[in-house]
Order: structure tokens, then sequence, then C-alpha cells
């Protein structure tokens, strides 16, 4: 071979994630450009875990995650074997482009997981891809020809422009970047350049979600910064005055452009539906899938609706085919009860994991659990692809502490 197999992964697994951002800005020219790279990279993927895998490398987390998947699966088939698919048209075809949305990310979980435990990638890959992420993000905004230059998420039209009339960077990728850039900004200058441009891209992204996940990570980095992480001195009064020179910068810049500064305020205010606002207006759909809950037969309940049920039924109650904006709420009445019992075991087990004895590893990822459970409750989409790299970085952190792990014993 002109390379070795490592080598062919290592470059597999950045070809993937360099092309992401590509995707994102291909998929407001062309909706099947998602699912095409999807597909292949499907395949790739099952093909390299195939061949990388040696020894018995099972995980609890991973597992679980398998059994998630494939509930998604026969749920989505039993909905229609047993013939109890609502009257709001569910598509059979688009639950299983769900399923297989999360099929690939558990392969890109599993494919990390293996390419760390054989040391085929180390924590500098991370940085480099993350770093790439970010700048590509931001600079694709700032040169692009085209307001649809880069969207947020597949179908997300009116993300274009945040709903404020402001282009809007890609919020899930720069999220799903956050919590590694913040765990090792103080070791690697590197990442703490790249932390403040990826903090500013969150902000001009115009996602309020992606802002709450912003404050939350932030102010808990700097409490851990201060308070639990082992870092001299120096090194963490360096961290903060370079992170809040870039707060100040900021807020000093919405301030000083009247236009930047009506749109956060915009996006702050317009948040009740009801009242003409184009927020998100969750306090009356959750209220309507909520009551559903309850009303629902009992298979229906046990193996779920169908995808595409919420939007049906959101549209005949409200006149709005708009999604849950909630995982929980999207796969207990799309899937059913098992697979959101699935879901929930596998945060548990991420919150037990984050507390081994690695301190560093164990703050990533918790942040990844953070920046999970905020995402399933306000937006859903944590199984879109486009947040890829934040479960690409859940792999990263089982196999170091399985590897220290082995360490340790030997």
């Amino acid at each position: 071979m002109l390379i070795s197999k490592d080598l062919l992964y290592k470059y597999i697994f950045y070809i993937y994630f360099l092309l992401l951002p590509l995707v994102a800005g291909l998929e407001a020219f062309s909706e099947g450009s998602n699912k095409i790279y999807n597909g292949i990279f499907l395949i790739v993927f099952l093909v390299a875990i195939f061949d990388i895998y040696r020894r018995s490398f099972i995980d609890k987390y991973l597992f679980l995650f398998f059994i998630f998947v494939l509930s998604l699966f026969v749920a989505n088939s039993l909905v229609y074997a047993l013939n109890i698919s609502s009257e709001y048209n569910p598509n059979i075809l688009e639950g299983l482009v769900v399923g297989s949305r999360a099929l690939l990310l558990l392969f890109v979980t599993y494919f990390t997981f293996l390419l760390v435990r054989h040391g085929v990638l180390q924590q500098s890959d991370f940085i480099y891809v993350a770093s790439f992420l970010v700048l590509s993000m931001v600079f694709g905004q700032l040169f692009g020809q085209s307001d649809t230059l880069v969207v947020q998420g597949e179908g997300n039209e009116f993300a274009l422009h945040g709903l404020t009339g402001h282009v809007a960077i890609t919020a899930s990728i720069l999220l799903s970047v956050l919590p590694i850039l913040l765990v090792y900004s103080s070791k690697s200058k590197l990442s703490l350049i790249i932390l403040f441009f990826c903090f500013l891209a969150i902000i001009f992204t115009f996602r309020r979600s992606a802002w709450l996940i912003l404050f939350i990570l932030g102010s808990l980095h700097l409490y851990m910064m201060y308070f639990k992480i082992n870092t001299d001195a120096y090194q963490k009064l360096k961290v903060m005055v370079f992170i809040m020179s870039g707060i100040v910068g900021i807020v000093l810049f919405a301030l000083l452009n009247q236009g930047v500064l009506d749109a956060i305020l915009t996006r702050l205010e317009d948040l009740n539906l009801s009242e003409g606002g184009t927020g998100a207006g969750r306090s009356i759909f959750w209220g309507v899938l909520w009551a559903y809950i309850f009303d629902q037969p009992l298979l229906n309940f046990i193996f779920g609706n169908g995808y595409g049920f919420i939007q049906g039924l959101l549209d005949s109650k409200i006149g709005s085919a708009i999604g849950a904006h909630n995982d929980w709420l999207d796969i207990l009445l799309s899937f059913g009860i098992f697979p959101l019992i699935l879901f929930a075991v596998m945060l548990v087990v991420l919150v037990a994991y984050s507390f081994q004895k690695n301190r560093a590893s164990g703050y990533l990822l918790g942040y990844c659990v953070i920046s999970i459970a905020v995402l399933s409750m306000t937006t859903g989409g944590v199984f879109d692809t486009y947040f890829a790299f934040l479960h690409a970085t859940i792999g990263f952190v089982l196999a170091l502490q399985h590897n220290q792990e082995e360490t340790s014993q030997a």
C-alpha cells in the first residue's frame, strides 16, 4: 500500500469534518447534498470500523447508543406493521432517514473511539479540526457572495437570516467544537485564539439556544478554571484576560453598531408566537404536544406515531407545520417510550463517566453532556449530523478514559 491503514483512517476522519462546512453551504442550494454526503460516509465508516475492530472494544455508552438506534428503526417499522400510524400522515421513509442520521453519528463516535484507542488520533488532531471548522464558518460567512452560503441545518431556510435580516453562521457546527476549545484553551494557544472566534461567531448566529449554551458553558468553565482545574496562576490569568477582553470587545461592537444591537434585542424580545413574534412559540406547541401524550392510544405511547406526525398534529392545531423543538417530545411521540428511556440512560452513563479520575476528560465530557441536554430540551436536533464533532468528542473522551484505565492497571 502507498499509505498505511492507520494513516488512511486518519485522513478519512479529517476529510469527513473538513468537508462538513462545504456540505452545509451546499444545503442551501440542494437539499439532497447532505443526505448523499451522509450516505457515502455511512458506508465508509462501517467498512472502516469492521476493519479496525480487532479486540473486544465494547463500551457501555456505545452499546446503549447502538440499542437506541436499533429501537428507532424497530419503532418506525412497527408503527406501520401494526397499522397504528396516526391520521396526520407520518412518513416511514423520513423515519428511516432520521434513524440513518443517528446511525451515522454512532459510527462517527465509534470510529473516533477506535482511532484514539489505537493511538491514530491525538488531542492535537481534534484541536486542528475544531480550529478549521470555526475558521471556515467565520471566513466562509464573511467572504460569501450570497446570503445563502451557510445555513444552520437541513431545510431551515429561515435560519439563513436568523429571523432578523442578518445572516446566521452555522450554529450547530460551532456548538459542536465549543467544549473541546474551552477545555484545551489553557493548554494550547491555538485553542485560545480559536475560542475567541468561536465565541464571536456563536453570538452572530443570532440563535438563542446557542447563546444559552455559550453562557452556561462559558460561566461554568471560568468557575472551573479558577477553583477546580489544576492550572498555574499565570495561565489562568492569561485565559481570563483574553476571554474578558473578547467579551468587552463584542459588547462594544454591538453597542456601536445599531443594526447588530437591534437584531440581538429583537431576538430576545420576540419570544411569544401568539403575540406576533417570530420566536419559537414553545409555550404554545409544547402544550399541545404534552396534552396529546396522555390522549393517545397505549400502543402509540409504546411504539410512537411515526416520524412526521408532530408536524401534522401542530399544523391541524395551530396552523403551523413546525417541529417539536425538543428531542424528548420528538422521540416519545414519533418513536415511543423505549427509545426515550434509552436516550435518558445514555445521558446518565455519560454523566457517570464525567466523574472519572481524569479531570480534564471529565470536564470535557461534562460540557458535552450539558450541550446535549440544553439542545435536546430547547431546539431538538441533537442527532442532526452537523453535530457530528460533538459526538466525535464523546468518542475521544471515552477512548482516553479506557486507555488511562489500562495504563493504570499495567
